[in-house]
C-alpha cells in the first residue's frame, strides 16, 4: 500500500525547506554542494536499484531515454543555478521569483501533460502570490545589478520544473528506486563537470564540525528526505502541484532560521513580523486550498490517468 501522495508530498516540502539553512551552514560552492548531494543519492539508491535498474532501462525506448537524460541534465543544473543565483540576488527577489515554478507547471502541464487548468488552481495560485507579496512588500528593492542573480534563480525554477514534467511520465515507466539513482547519477555528472571547468574543489581545509555536520544534514534531509519524496510522488500528482508546495518554503526557512539564530550569529537580524505573519497565512491558505480541492475534483480521473500513462509515451 502505497503512502498518501498529498501528505507524502508536505513532508518534503518540509524537508526541501531547510535546505537553504544548511547550504548557508555549509559555506561550500553550489558545484560542490550539488556533487555531494546527487552523488550520496546515487550510492544511497544504487543497491534498491541494481536487481531491476538493467532491464527497466533496457525498457525504454529511444524517445524515454533521451527524455530521461533531459531530465537528468536539468535536475543537476537545478542543484547548481538555484543556490549559486540566490547569493547573487536579493532573498526578496529569489522569493517572488519561486511563483514562476507553478505558473510554468500549470503550462506544462496543460501543453504536453493533458493535465487542464482548473479554477482551484487559480484560486490557490493567486492567494498564495498574494501571500509571498506580503512576505517581501517592506524590503523588496529592484536593483539591476542583481539581475544576473534573478535570472539564475529564474533558470533553475525551469530547470526543476522541466526535471519533474519529465519525470510525470518516467516514472510510470521506472521504478522508484531506479529513477531517483538515474536520475541523481546524471544530475551528479553534470554538477561534477561544472565543478571542474571552474576549478572548485569539493572540501574547504578550514571546514569544521558545523560545516560538516550541515553538510550530512543536508544530504539526509531536504536531499533525501525531500528530493527523492518529490521523485516519488509525481507520479500520482499533477505536476502544478508538485511545484506548488514549494512556495510554502521561504516561510518554513524564515522560521528555521529564527530558531537557529541563538546558536547562529549568520541566522541573527530575521525576526518574525506582522507581515511574515500575514504572508505565511494567506500562502499556506492558497496551498491548502489547491491541495484539498484537488483531492475533491480528481479522485476518479487521477486513477484513470495513471493507468492511461503507464501505456503513454514520453513527450
Amino acid at each position: 500500500m502505497r503512502p498518501p501522495p498529498i501528505a507524502t508530498l508536505l513532508v518534503g516540502t518540509v524537508a526541501i525547506s531547510s535546505a537553504a539553512v544548511l547550504i548557508v551552514l555549509t559555506a561550500l560552492p553550489p558545484e560542490a554542494i550539488a556533487v555531494w548531494r546527487l552523488g550520496v543519492t546515487t550510492l544511497v539508491f544504487a543497491p534498491f536499484a541494481a536487481r531491476r535498474a538493467r532491464a527497466e532501462l533496457a525498457a525504454l525506448d529511444g524517445r524515454a531515454r533521451l527524455a530521461l537524460l533531459a531530465g537528468g541534465v536539468a535536475f543537476g543544473l537545478h542543484f547548481v543555478w538555484f543556490p549559486m543565483g540566490f547569493t547573487r540576488t536579493s532573498y526578496e527577489s529569489t522569493v517572488l521569483l519561486l511563483v514562476s515554478q507553478p505558473v510554468m507547471a500549470a503550462i506544462v502541464g496543460a501543453l504536453f501533460l493533458g493535465e487542464a487548468i482548473k479554477g482551484s488552481m487559480l484560486v490557490s495560485m493567486a492567494l498564495a502570490t498574494s501571500g509571498l507579496a506580503i512576505l517581501v512588500w517592506d524590503d523588496y528593492h529592484f536593483r539591476p545589478e542583481q539581475l544576473r542573480g534573478d535570472a539564475i534563480v529564474l533558470a533553475s525554477c525551469v530547470a526543476i520544473v522541466t526535471t519533474r514534467a519529465l519525470a510525470r511520465r518516467l516514472r510510470q515507466l521506472l521504478g522508484f528506486a531506479t529513477y531517483v539513482c538515474a536520475i541523481s547519477a546524471l544530475g551528479a555528472c553534470v554538477a561534477g563537470l561544472g565543478a571542474l571547468a571552474r576549478g572548485v574543489p569539493l572540501t574547504r581545509a578550514e571546514s569544521g564540525a558545523t560545516e560538516w555536520i550541515a553538510l550530512a544534514l543536508l544530504l539526509l534531509v531536504p536531499t533525501i528526505g525531500g528530493h527523492t519524496v518529490f521523485h516519488y510522488v509525481v507520479k500520482y500528482v499533477r505536476v502544478f502541484h508538485v511545484n506548488l508546495v514549494i512556495l510554502a518554503e521561504p516561510v518554513i526557512a524564515i522560521v528555521m532560521k529564527h530558531v537557529l539564530a541563538p546558536w547562529f550569529e549568520v541566522f541573527r537580524g530575521n525576526a518574525l513580523t506582522r507581515a511574515h505573519w500575514l504572508g505565511g497565512a494567506l500562502l499556506f491558505g492558497g496551498v491548502a486550498i489547491g491541495l484539498v480541492l484537488r483531492d475533491r475534483e480528481e479522485p476518479r480521473s487521477a486513477a484513470n490517468g495513471e493507468r492511461t500513462e503507464l501505456e503513454g509515451a514520453v513527450p
